[in-house]
Order: structure tokens, then sequence, then C-alpha cells
């Protein structure tokens, strides 16, 4: 009885967190944090610590904690690896995360953390947008041209899908009002092999 309240209480005390981070509110965010730290100290039910540790990380980069989120993001997935019936997209926003803001000391991780973790089987629009797009800026700054291009021509072709593959639900999954500095920034990476062969 007992271990059913603890897991409910870790479920709505994550959810809370989501909500009060959705708000985007500095101060809620922080409140958000508070919630999330309640749950990992007093609930740490394994099945809600990786989406747990992924808020958290959400929370920080919001709060421009980037250091703190990385290790957020970290423990995200060795939460993760200890269920591996529990799917998430923590690789996900560490790599676009790690490609949008050029932090090259983390490509190796981002790049392995990808290979790990991505599903083809739940590879929506929306998903394969920041998968190709963090791809598409890693290996830009890794020198790999021709790669970046390929990757970002597909991350755009993502952004520009239309159609949802489920039928009764025609927005979901797709690529909801995309940043225009990083749609600007992957259309230069995918022309510039194209550019400098002229």
């Amino acid at each position: 009885m007992r271990l059913g309240r603890s897991k409910r209480r870790a479920h709505h005390l994550r959810i809370q967190a989501w909500t009060l981070l959705e708000t985007g509110e500095p101060a809620l965010t922080h409140a958000a944090l508070d919630l999330i730290t309640e749950l990992v100290d007093k609930y740490p039910e394994p099945f809600e610590l990786a989406s747990a540790q992924l808020l958290r990380a959400q929370c920080l980069v919001r709060l421009e904690r980037l250091p703190e989120a990385i290790e957020a993001f970290r423990a995200s997935f060795a939460a993760q690896r200890t269920m591996p019936n529990v799917h998430i997209d923590a690789y996900l926003d560490f790599a676009w995360l790690v490609g949008t803001h050029d932090l090259r000391a983390h490509y190796d991780e981002a790049l392995s953390v990808m290979q790990e973790f991505f599903e083809s089987s739940v590879a929506l629009p929306a998903i394969l947008y920041r998968y190709f797009g963090a791809l598409a800026f890693i290996t830009q700054g890794l020198g790999d041209r021709e790669s970046a291009a390929r990757w970002a021509k597909n991350a755009l072709e993502a952004a520009a899908t239309q159609t949802s593959p489920f039928s009764r639900h025609p927005g979901l999954g797709l690529v909801q009002s995309p940043d225009a500095s990083l749609l600007a920034r992957l259309q230069s990476i995918a022309t510039s092999v194209r550019a400098a062969r002229k």
C-alpha cells in the first residue's frame, strides 16, 4: 500500500513540475525544480526517475544553467539504462542543446547517446527534425561539411512535412513553430557544400 502511494506521489510531483515548466515563467521554473528535487529525494521511483531528471535538465536549460543541465541529462540517461522499457527523448534534448549551442566539448557524448537511444520506430517528423538538425550542427562543428549538408537537408524536409502519420490527429508529430533562426542556420548548412563547389 505504501509503495503504491509512493509511486502515485512521484507521478503527481512530476506532472506538477511539468505543468509549471510549461508556463515559461522563471519563478515557476524554479518551483518546478523544487518539486523535482522532492521527487528524487523522497520518492525515487525507478519508473519516474529518467523523466524527472529530464524535466530537471529542461528547467535548468530554461534558466540558462547549462553545466547543471548537462549533469541532469546524464542522470536521466543513467536512470533510463536501469529501466530500458522507459522510452523518453532525453538524448534528443541533450543533442539539440549541444548542437544549437555549439558545445564542442560534448559533441562525442551527444553522438554516442543519439546512437544509443534513437528508435526509428517512433521517428515522427518532429523527432527527425531535431535528430537530423542536431547531427547537422554537430557535424558542421566537426568540419564534416558534406555530412552536415546531408543532415541539414533531412532536418528541413522533416520540418516541411505537413502530413501526420496519424490520420485522426493531423497535427500530431509534426514540427510546430520552429525557430526561424535555427531554420536559417540549417538552410545555410544545407546549401554550403553546393556553394563551395561553384
